[in-house]
């Protein structure tokens, strides 16, 4: 409870009812604390709990000799590690620079400060010697908003790294690689409102692309073909999702299911998502064109089929009547996924396949 809400409700109690609108009939005391910034009275309780406080930690103030001391063996530590300092540093320096950075460094027996800048981002990231409150010489980071040597580090020892007498250059370095990665963020940039969220979101689409990949992956792994199966047409659901196609889940009409149905280009297609062991035969794809051929005449399909289907039904569909429908495989998904090409693009491709050359499987993408 903050001490003016302790107050009003004291106010409250002797008055009666509220306080709002009645100052003028506050007790002289309730009235000097809140009229006076809330300056807890010399004798108050709040004091005596903070004196109480102080007394009990003096104990473990350090003195200054200690500090001191402490301080003098880091920083002689410190004169014994700059020449595995110094490379660390000249390693940024130099790829930094190649990147197009502007670099202040400096690594001499007095300290260590590592600046880097670039035209177009918000202030500066980088790393600057510091004796730890406790005595240790860390490497804080630069405060991003500040000048000259001001860091920032952690209260906690353990979370920071020492220049002293626990130096590990690899430390060193992941707190480095941290800093140019919290440097370059797209919060950083100075762009515009509709800029920023341009950056966030193909940042966030990479980052599901590769979570989705690996869900890929380990289904692929997965000794349960059926689960591998039902957790597959998950994943595609997922996919859909992501490239905003409204996609609808999986669905049944009478005497159907259906795994999935999206719309693109105004035009909506069933979904079939099949991981079989082998090729799929032509009857799998004779329901498949079942299933769309009894719904609106502009309907067509994607028949996902990881492992592909066979030659014999490839043939059989591109000799027979016009099929409404294509075949998405193993190689068109896995590009999809590792963001070499969209899905949008590669499903505007595969329709456009079909109705040129009557072929169902989907041309690959020039990446694959």
């Amino acid at each position: 409870m903050t001490y003016r809400v302790a107050i009003l409700r004291q106010a409250q109690k002797e008055l009666g009812g509220p306080v709002i609108g009645r100052g003028t009939q506050l007790t002289a005391h309730a009235a000097t604390v809140l009229w006076n910034g809330d300056m807890p009275p010399a004798d108050s309780k709040y004091w005596q709990e903070i004196d109480s406080v102080l007394e009990s930690q003096s104990r473990y103030v350090r003195s200054d000799a200690d500090f001191k001391s402490t301080c003098e063996q880091e920083q002689a530590a410190f004169a014994q590690n700059l020449p595995r300092l110094r490379q660390v540093i000249e390693d940024w320096q130099r790829a930094l620079e190649e990147r197009g950075f502007s670099i202040t460094p400096k690594c001499e027996p007095d300290g260590a400060f590592f600046e880097f800048r670039k035209r177009g981002y918000y202030g500066r990231g980088g790393v600057a010697s510091w004796h730890h409150p406790l005595g240790g010489l860390i490497a804080g980071q630069l405060d991003p908003r500040g000048s000259g040597s001001a860091v920032v580090y952690s209260n906690e020892p353990s979370l920071n790294v020492f220049l002293g007498t626990r130096f590990d250059p690899e430390q060193l370095h992941a707190m480095l690689r941290d800093e140019l990665k919290r440097f370059v963020d797209p919060g950083n940039l100075i762009v515009s409102p509709r800029q920023y969220a341009e950056l966030t979101g193909s940042r966030l689409r990479a980052d599901k692309l590769a979570d989705l990949k690996r869900e890929f992956e380990r289904l692929d792994r997965l000794d349960d073909r059926q689960r591998a199966g039902r957790e597959f047409e998950s994943l595609v659901g997922e996919l859909l999702a992501l490239e905003a196609l409204a996609p609808s889940g999986s669905f049944r009409v009478p005497g159907e299911q259906m795994d999935n149905s999206f719309v693109l280009d105004g035009v909506t297609y069933l979904v079939e998502a099949k991981w079989e062991i082998e090729p799929l035969p032509q009857a799998e794809l004779l329901v498949f064109k079942g299933k769309i051929e009894g719904k609106s005449p502009f309907t067509r399909g994607v028949f996902i089929a990881v492992n592909g289907i066979s030659e014999a039904a490839a043939e059989a569909m591109r000799s027979g009547k016009t099929t409404p429908f294509f075949v998405l495989e193993r190689a068109h998904l896995e590009a999809v996924l590792a963001n070499q090409v969209g899905l949008i693009e590669q499903l505007r491709d595969a329709r456009r396949s079909l109705d040129q050359t009557g072929s169902i499987i989907a041309p690959l993408p020039a990446t694959a």
